[in-house]
């Protein structure tokens, strides 16, 4: 559905005419209907998801009327709240409530407005990613598509009404953010690069009452000065260049597109409804320099919306529902939450709702009573007493200012708390000695050597004693590795542009350079400048002058930290430094004086009493001492020096929540004694409501999202222990015999016999077989048969009611609208062609994988580039003509610098570096029964024209050239293997299992640039895939069950989301699933 909203008045009556005038004009016999109407009004950003919803549902109810009106967050929430004429039954907000209009419920999505006794219940509806534009073609276009987007630091610089000076005194590095700037006191285009015009800049964008403004301002300047916080210098729009502004985007777009030297910003809709007259620009997330050295620009799109790569623009956009008037509104509601809704969400621009999230949200259908949420200043506490808390000392901050602030306003209660480490915060919450405490602090999960896990996952019960407790995530950290401001190191670290994690490893670790080497390091890019000396010193990094001939010193946690063990498993080879047997130990370099300590100040003071030092700890102790240290950007390379790892990202709010702060952030914890709740549950209410959550920021970690914290406070009050049974459940199948358990964890079943057929995609495969092999040889009456064939196999096979029929479907896919009708609960479908229903479950998550033959002519033009970018990959692939590719908007300069125009597509167009052959690109893949080519086309090509959609130019692979593909991956292997000029793409297990005949391509995710203009290129690899950023090629992958089956494959399935069976995922090369995913799968099963 399209909504056009060009020369639309601002209040938009979305109401069927000729169903109305069929009511007034229709037979006396007919029966007259009762006229609705739903009235909603607010934010801009909401309005094309709300017109939408409005124009389908009123099309099928012909009596119901759907009225939106806009007038920004600020009116939807007044408007909502009041009894007046102008009231409306729904308040559309691009913004949370502020603590001026409502307070906020227990349960976190309940509102009470202040100005009235209307209570509202929240609902998030889509996801949104706030678009930078400018006019298509323009000036400001041809300056940033020549610069490669911009950086969070120039929009700031933009934007703001700061001098250069006061933001060169807030960090930013202004040779980086304007290196061509004249100094003539005006903002222009030529101050970002001397390719720009020297024109002035001219600003549009929200008006004051928009949570738009309220959130560009955020995320853009400086939080706190733009929040007008005392103590803080305000910082805002710069009015005095004339700055713009409108509760109306399209006054904003009509502005835009009428001057060549404009910039504004709106939400995604509004740009997508534009595109042919706008262009958006890519951002990078660096706050403090330019986008040429920012390590790479990310274009706001679904995939980089949904996978948080676009940061920080990315957001939830919410309607709030007066609770009065859940009877007129409820059918609207579950209609917009319907896969039809979702449908129109995805249609007007923005990133539709994951199932989990709407199942969410349709829980709060009907609304529920306020409850007041605690007080900080509330003194009717139950009982009060003395709550001791020990334990780690990343913790200790949240815990202290948890404790100081409870006690405060809770006088019959005191806190106290302790550090020693997160091994102390577990003996003495499992302890019944003297030395106990309520609640054991932690910066790691529990050891099996400390604990055994519940079947909930959170509940454990200590091995020393019959204690459990409760396991609370409180925050977000991002280990943060730090030196001495202005010292030698420091100097250096600055210099390089921060340190790859391969870096950091040669730096703490004890193995020698030969072992690292062998490990895979590159050694030559690791230390380019090593003297071979034997000492480990700051100049072996680099060559620049700024590292000086000083040996490095060593500081960090100690063994009893958690935070030691965490920096050891990320930084370290992981199997080595847990002692794995069959692997050489790694660790700590104890011989070049590894200082450390359980308490994080005796670090600080060890770092800044050596400008030669370097350590780690939690970034609130960065952030309490940033005054002395300076704290290092970290690139995630594991073998290459920073200089040639793509960009390193700084540790702050917006990238330890978002991810891309890899691989150090991580969860830290409280855990309760489960005895202990009568005393401390107002403690811990008071951690999770807004104030808790305040000071967690406040102390300098990342507070939780919503959805998380209501997770966590349903775990309030402690859950009864129930064990795991060797994997399995005592709960599980009919048939469990719990007295059968075999030893490699798998559930073995009453049943004498059995055969499970599996058919379907070849990425899924290798977990099938895994799975099956482990399961049947643990459990003797039973065969698993797993066999290929493509997702499209999967899915007729599994709603097959012939001889070809199977119990479980794999795909690398979701299903077709073709193939199944979705359930309601968004993992049920219904077989067209049959009565079958299916349950859909995710059991690993892949990262595709763009391969060629090690050592080859392909594989030595890749390396040399440094991988390859997705508009370099749809170039390689492609049906269309390069002419048509420049047409949609691809950078052919960019994409083959080198192209001799002979008509041939070869290595040698990619590079002129000498190192790419000048033979023609073979070409490999999927079939086009496969899930997996059906993912890469999408990816790769333009979406709608590789789909066929009406309107668009077809595009595919280009057979002509010779696509060679099959549904055996393994035939993909031996084509690739046997031609050094080919290439193909497959699930990365067929690569592990390969990697010694077949080598990997590094992806950047640039879709118009080639890799040397991209910003950085991304390797597949479990912490890749995980945290989203080798995107977009990471993917879920699919099996699904006919549901008349479960009797038969329960205990296969169950098997499969056991401790062992994740293991399995991860040996035979994909990412096992996060344990609330498991969770939420098992929740499936039956």
């Amino acid at each position: 559905m399209s909504i056009n909203k060009n020369g639309m008045a601002w209040t938009i009556v979305l109401t069927l005419m000729i169903a109305s005038l069929a009511g007034c004009l229709g037979g006396d016999d007919e029966e007259e209907v009762e006229e609705k109407t739903i009235n909603i009004a607010g934010s801009s950003t909401v309005f094309p998801v709300a017109s939408a919803w409005g124009q389908a549902y009123s099309e099928a109810n012909s009596d119901y009327t759907v009225t939106v009106a806009g007038g920004g967050s600020g009116a939807g929430a007044s408007k909502v709240c009041s009894t007046d004429s102008d009231s409306v039954h729904i308040g559309d907000m691009s913004r949370d409530w502020k603590s001026s209009e409502a307070e906020a419920g227990e349960d976190g999505f309940t509102f009470k407005c202040l100005d009235s006794d209307i209570t509202v219940t929240q609902l998030i509806v889509a996801i949104d990613g706030l678009s930078v534009v400018v006019k298509k073609g323009g000036v400001a276009d041809q300056c940033i598509t020549e610069m490669g987007g911009l950086s969070m630091a120039q929009l700031r610089w933009i934007f703001t009404d700061w001098s250069e000076e006061d933001l060169a005194a807030d960090g930013l590095v202004m040779d980086s953010v304007t290196p061509n700037n004249d100094d003539d006191g005006v903002r222009e285009w030529s101050d970002l690069d001397a390719s720009c015009a020297d024109n002035e800049i001219k600003l549009w964008g929200a008006d004051s009452d928009s949570g738009t403004y309220e959130y560009f301002g955020e995320q853009v300047f400086c939080k706190n000065c733009f929040a007008g916080k005392e103590g803080y210098e305000a910082e805002g729009f710069d009015n005095v260049r004339g700055y713009q502004n409108s509760a109306d985007d399209n006054q904003i777009v009509n502005g835009i597109t009428g001057d060549e030297n404009a910039i504004g910003y709106f939400g995604y809709a509004y740009y997508e409804e534009n595109a042919n007259s706008l262009s958006v620009a890519a951002i990078a997330n660096d706050d403090t320099h330019g986008v040429q050295d920012a390590g790479g620009a990310v274009a706001p799109e679904e995939s980089t919306v949904a996978d948080g790569s676009y940061a920080p623009l990315s957001r939830y956009i919410y309607m709030n529902v007066n609770n009065d008037e859940w009877d007129l509104v409820t059918g609207f509601i579950e209609y917009g939450y319907s896969a039809e809704g979702m449908d129109h969400v995805s249609e007007v621009g923005y990133v539709a709702l994951p199932s989990s999230m709407i199942s969410d949200m349709k829980s709060r259908i009907g609304g529920a009573d306020f409850v007041q949420a605690a007080d900080d200043d509330d003194d009717d506490t139950p009982q009060g007493g003395t709550i001791n808390i020990a334990g780690s000392s990343t913790v200790f901050p949240v815990a202290s200012a948890w404790g100081q602030a409870f006690s405060n306003a809770n006088s019959a209660y005191t806190v106290t708390v302790a550090g020693g480490g997160s091994g102390a915060g577990a003996s003495k919450v499992c302890s019944t000695d003297t030395d106990s405490v309520h609640i054991g602090d932690m910066s790691r999960g529990w050891k099996s050597s400390e604990a055994d896990a519940g079947t909930d996952g959170y509940t454990y019960k200590c091995l020393d004693s019959d204690i459990t407790v409760t396991q609370l995530v409180v925050a977000i950290d991002g280990l943060s590795v730090v030196v001495k401001k202005g010292g030698a190191a420091d100097q250096c670290i600055t210099s390089m542009g921060g340190l790859s994690m391969g870096q950091l490893r040669w730096i703490y670790t004890d193995w020698t350079e030969s072992e690292l080497e062998a490990d895979g390091l590159v050694m030559s890019s690791i230390t380019p400048n090593n003297d071979d000396d034997g000492v480990r010193e700051w100049s072996d990094l680099s060559d620049s002058g700024a590292c000086a001939d000083s040996e490095i010193k060593l500081w960090g946690a100690d063994s009893d930290s958690g935070t030691y063990e965490y920096f050891g498993e990320q930084v370290f080879c992981k199997n080595c430094f847990a002692g794995k047997e069959g692997y050489t130990p790694e660790g700590f370099d104890s011989a070049r004086g590894y200082q450390n300590s359980a308490d994080d100040n005796q670090i600080v003071n060890g770092i800044t009493g050596d400008e030669n030092a370097i350590g780690y700890f939690g970034y609130a102790y960065y952030e309490e001492n940033a005054n002395t240290l300076s704290v290092t950007a970290i690139a995630n390379d594991d073998y290459h020096g920073v200089q040639d790892a793509g960009g390193a990202v700084t540790p702050e709010a917006s990238t330890v929540a978002d991810g891309s702060y890899a691989p150090l952030s991580r969860f830290i914890y409280m855990n309760v004694n489960n005895d202990e709740w009568p005393l401390v549950t107002p403690f811990i209410e008071y951690g999770f409501s807004d104030a808790g959550m305040e000071h967690v920021m406040d102390v300098g970690y990342v507070a939780l999202p919503q959805a998380m914290i209501d997770d966590m406070v349903s775990r309030i009050g402690g859950n009864t222990y129930t064990a795991v049974v060797s994997g399995c459940t005592d709960s599980g199948a009919d048939n469990y015999d719990s007295s059968a358990n075999t030893d490699d964890g798998s559930c073995k079943t009453t049943a004498t016999s059995g055969t499970i057929n599996i058919a379907g995609s070849s990425t899924v495969f290798p977990v099938a077989s895994a799975w099956g092999q482990a399961f049947s040889n643990a459990n003797s009456g039973f065969t698993v048969t797993v066999a290929g064939g493509g997702s499209g196999a999967g899915a007729s096979k599994v709603c097959s009611t012939d001889t070809d029929s199977v119990h479980i479907g794999d795909m690398s896919r979701g299903w077709k609208d073709s193939e199944a009708t979705v359930g309601e609960d968004g993992y049920t479908y219904s077989c067209l062609d049959s009565d079958i229903t299916v349950t859909q479950l995710i059991v690993a998550i892949d990262g595709l994988s763009v391969v060629v033959k090690k050592g080859g002519a392909a594989d030595q033009c890749i390396t040399s580039m440094g991988g390859l970018s997705m508009g370099q990959l749809r170039w390689i692939y492609t049906d269309w003509t390069e002419s048509e590719l420049e047409a949609d908007g691809l950078v052919m300069s960019s994409i083959t610098p080198n192209n001799d125009d002979d008509g041939v597509r070869e290595w040698s167009d990619l590079s002129d570096s000498g190192a790419c052959a000048d033979n023609e690109i073979k070409l490999w893949g999927a079939d086009s029964d496969s899930g997996t080519y059906e993912y890469f086309g999408e990816q790769v090509f333009c979406k709608n024209c590789f789909a066929g959609k009406e309107g668009y130019t077809p595009e595919g692979f280009d057979s002509v050239r010779g696509y060679q593909n099959s549904a055996d991956d393994n035939q993909i292997v031996n084509g690739i293997q046997s031609d050094e000029n080919a290439i193909g793409y497959f699930g990365y297990a067929y690569y592990e299992e390969n990697a010694n005949t077949l080598s990997v391509a590094a992806i950047a995710n640039n879709d118009t640039h080639g890799v040397a203009d991209a910003g950085g290129a991304v390797t597949p690899e479990a912490s890749t895939v995980a945290d989203g950023s080798y995107a977009p090629l990471s993917r879920y992958i699919y099996m699904n069950v006919n549901n008349d089956d479960w009797d038969l494959v329960r205990g296969f399935i169950e098997y499969g989301y056991s401790d062992a069976g994740m293991e399995h995922v991860m040996d035979v090369g994909y990412v096992a699933l996060p344990q609330a995913m498991i969770d939420e799968m098992i929740a499936r099963i039956g």
